[in-house]
């Protein structure tokens, strides 16, 4: 693949404007890697360290990966352990990393100079500043970690590093389409990407943007159920890919990959509910880790009665995803609670029946805390019942979850 005079021109402004644009440095030598220029391979290389010792892991993997896809002859073997022995056995984070939208930059005040570049002339200037790492501070790393990758020991990371695909989407690619099959999990390595999906008439509903170090299609992968969204390139993007078949195809490695992939969900999940749902925002942050450690996950087949109407209540549920139907005695349509709905607490708060049968519609995602620590947790909290207690049966809180 060729990259345009002006692909090159655009990287070289940014590194005009700010030297430590790490994004662009990898950029240039993934075009001239990708051209077979051999100060491509260079660049990517010093960008791996440089990164790793920045503690930007998503760019020092980014940038082993496009080695390894142009330069197939490279051992890129110690590379990949370095990366696994730095980032295993990390505390996961999840941070948000929605992004707003670019602001149009003036190129007016960029040297008339510069924009007139034109070739190899172009290149080399932006392979110069891409290989120079002067101005960075490495007395103060920013010690981010790779979503998902830093939750594995050293042995198993290295088996998932070996398996990962370094592909390239243009703007308007669908890289996760909704409704069909899961591929695999993406890692956003640059660009940005659009999260949307279709409500029940069919309009497209934009939910969010995301950037470099987004994970995106781990439901899918876990779940084995249809997209729940669709994501599209909004730009020239760079993806991390771990392919479905060779996820299918990992030996004992693979159970400990699907329970990091269900904690990572099931945890993104709990957080939101913290901060949004009006019971659980009683709960001061320090209380939140104790929270999120009592819930379980659980895949469950479509068809299983998970509470049944008249009888005692089972736990609290919430759905990461799936699709369950709500009926009960007396009610002719059925209600319905999709992703991010939490059902079942009201049975346990009053000690009262359940008042209404929930069964799963198709196969789903559940996190689940079982009826004894919900109310330990609702004993530490009181303010948790206060609020129950003004809530009716099944009413939509901020739209994130329904009581049963």
């Amino acid at each position: 693949m060729l990259y345009s005079d002006q692909f090159f021109r655009e990287k070289l402004i940014d590194l005009n404007r700010d030297p430590c644009q790490t994004e662009a440095k990898v950029w240039v030598g993934v075009a001239l890697a990708a051209e077979s220029d051999p100060r491509g391979i260079k660049i990517l290389k010093e960008a791996f360290d440089q990164c790793l010792l920045l503690g930007e892991p998503i760019y020092s993997l980014w940038s082993a990966m496009a080695i390894k896809k142009y330069a197939p002859l490279e051992n890129i073997q110690p590379l990949l352990t370095r990366f696994a022995m730095d980032q295993a056995d990390r505390e996961q984070n999840f941070e948000d990393v929605s992004i707003s939208a670019k602001k149009d930059e003036d190129l007016e005040s960029v040297s008339e100079l510069m924009t007139s570049l034109e070739g190899d002339e172009l290149k080399s200037q932006a392979a110069a500043l891409a290989f120079d790492w002067s101005a960075y501070d490495v007395s103060a790393p920013k010690n981010r970690i790779a979503p998902l990758l830093s939750a594995f020991n050293e042995s198993i990371l290295n088996q998932l590093l070996n398996v990962l695909e370094l592909k390239n989407m243009q703007a308007g690619d669908l890289i996760i389409e909704e409704g069909e099959e899961s591929g695999g999990v993406f890692w956003i390595c640059s660009g940005t990407v659009d999260i949307s999906r279709r409500n029940q008439d069919k309009e497209t509903i934009h939910l969010a943007t995301l950037g470099s170090g987004a994970l995106v299609g781990e439901m899918g992968l876990i779940t084995r159920s249809p997209r729940v969204a669709t994501v599209t390139a909004t730009e020239s993007v760079q993806v991390l890919v771990l392919p479905a078949k060779a996820y299918a195809m990992m030996d004992e490695s693979r159970e400990v990959v699907h329970n990091a992939l269900s904690h990572l969900v099931g945890r993104r999940m709990l957080q939101n509910i913290t901060k949004f749902s009006p019971v659980f925002k009683a709960i001061p942050p320090e209380g939140h880790p104790e929270l999120l450690s009592q819930f379980k996950a659980k895949v469950v087949p479509a068809g299983e009665v998970l509470l049944r109407q008249g009888r005692p209540g089972r736990g609290l549920f919430l759905i990461l995803d799936g699709l369950v139907e709500v009926s009960s005695l007396g009610s002719i349509n059925p209600k319905w609670l999709r992703e991010g709905d939490i059902f079942g607490e009201i049975s346990l708060v009053y000690d009262s029946p359940v008042s209404a049968t929930c069964t799963t519609a198709r196969r789903s995602l559940l996190y689940t805390l079982k009826p004894d620590k919900f109310k330990k947790l609702v004993s530490r909290y009181p303010e948790i019942q206060h609020t129950l207690a003004e809530l009716s049966l099944f009413r939509n809180l901020d739209g994130l979850y329904t009581m049963t």
